[in-house]
């Protein structure tokens, strides 16, 4: 065995959070379909679709340059687990300020505001998810191993969303 129990148990339990976050973005998605940020701010379906349009742009426009950034990374904790530390917290943060948007501003203020608050959240966001699902990659180089690590781990880190969902 190359994953100590101790790293295993590590890897599990640290997908809850990632996991959280990724299901947190489901929930402010700027879709047309998304009725809380829509309902919650008074702001056009049409509008979330556009917003949602320049999301993806600056997705893909940003996705080489993540790419090319993890790919250069050489620290003594690897290329994966300083993006964990890195991009986990501004992605939280960003999420909770979508809940802190003044309502009675200018409604193009509102989603400017909006819009980029959740392009930010989704640049931490996607840069978390990678460095989370790329380290399962590099932990161990045996395939059966890592056949036992994702199944097992996707069980205890899908407990995240499940408990949002509950909540909510």
């Amino acid at each position: 065995r190359h994953i100590s129990y101790k790293e295993f148990a590590a890897y599990s339990f640290g997908g809850i959070g990632v996991n959280t976050i990724n299901s947190l973005m489901g929930y402010i998605g700027l879709s047309s379909t998304c009725l809380l940020i829509g309902s919650a701010y008074e702001i056009e379906p049409v509008h979330l679709a556009l917003m949602m349009i320049f999301v993806n742009i600056v997705n893909l426009a940003k996705t080489p340059f993540v790419s090319m950034l993890i790919d250069n990374t050489n620290t003594k904790y690897g290329k994966f687990r300083p993006y964990l530390l890195l991009a986990g917290v501004p992605a939280a943060i960003f999420i909770c300020l979508m809940a802190f948007v003044p309502v009675g501003i200018d409604y193009r203020v509102k989603c400017i505001i909006i819009c980029g608050i959740y392009t930010l959240a989704m640049v931490f966001q996607s840069v978390f998810a990678l460095a989370f699902t790329s380290l399962a990659q590099v932990l161990t180089p045996d395939g059966e191993e890592r056949t036992g690590l994702l199944s097992i781990s996707q069980f205890v880190y899908s407990l995240g969303p499940s408990i949002v969902n509950i909540v909510l």
